[in-house]
């Protein structure tokens, strides 16, 4: 869907050009390039916001239960998240 999303402007770039002026840099191929620099921007930004998201939610799953359900010698290990967090408070 994003990859879709980001060919649009490119379509409309195109639109309406003979054969003979599509190789030229014009001022909707600028746009096209403009609108998929931001939107790809955009969804990376999002998609990092998610890989946060889910990543902080495992690490607390793993604190809570998952630890406990391997050998014993992880019982007392924490996740990247705690520990980065404990790093930050200064304990």
């Amino acid at each position: 869907m994003t990859l879709l999303v980001g060919m649009v402007p490119w379509f409309f770039a195109f639109l309406n050009q003979p054969a003979a002026a599509i190789p030229r840099f014009s001022v909707s191929v600028g746009a096209a390039i403009a609108f998929d620099v931001i939107w790809f921007g955009f969804v990376g930004w999002r998609a990092l916001l998610l890989f946060k998201e889910v990543s902080t939610k495992g690490d607390r799953l793993y604190d809570r239960s998952g630890k406990y359900v391997l050998p014993a010698e992880y019982a007392e290990t924490e996740s990247a998240t705690k520990a980065r967090t404990r790093r930050r408070k200064g304990s």
